[in-house]
């Protein structure tokens, strides 16, 4: 009896979920006119958070991050046509490269948005600004690593499993 993929399946899913969300931010979010006055803040903290908001939106929209986008997009779809056409070896190969890509997008963005946080003066403004892009920056890291471990060790399992078939008795 052959064995079946499940934990691709479901490591895919949740990545093309991923994917699906970042893509409908990228064409349906827009611009908000004043984001301050959402959050309720007045004086020169609107103002920063104003700036702030401008250059992290650009950020989010700009033709790197399209890009990026497209090329997870493809990485993911490649791995479903394979796993479709039953190569498990070249889809977990596929899955393991899109999640070492991810990992570094994840570095890149975060990195990338650092210079963006000076914006604020106040430093324990700052620092509570940069919390939450810390904290999914490290779930998301960690969600990679954990799929990228499962996958290797699927792989390395199921080519043990293979050796053990082909050696005569």
């Amino acid at each position: 009896m052959k064995k079946k993929a499940i934990y691709l399946y479901v490591c895919w899913l949740i990545s093309v979920f991923g994917g699906l969300l970042s893509l409908w931010d990228l064409l349906a979010g827009k611009r908000l006119e004043n984001p301050a006055e959402v959050m309720q803040l007045k004086g020169e903290v609107a103002q920063q958070y104003n700036r702030f908001y401008d250059a992290v939106f650009d950020l989010n929209h700009s033709m790197s991050q399209v890009l990026i986008l497209f090329v997870g997009l493809l990485l993911l779809a490649t791995v479903l046509v394979l796993l479709i056409k039953k190569k498990l070896l070249l889809a977990n190969i596929l899955y393991s490269a899109y999640s070492v890509f991810s990992i570094l997008v994840m570095a890149y963005d975060y990195l990338s948005s650092q210079p963006l946080y000076h914006y604020f003066s106040d430093p324990a403004i700052r620092e509570s600004v940069m919390m939450i892009p810390k904290a999914v920056t490290i779930v998301g890291l960690l969600l990679n690593i954990l799929f990228l471990a499962i996958v290797l060790f699927y792989t390395w399992r199921q080519q043990k499993d293979l050796e053990v078939k082909k050696e005569p008795i």
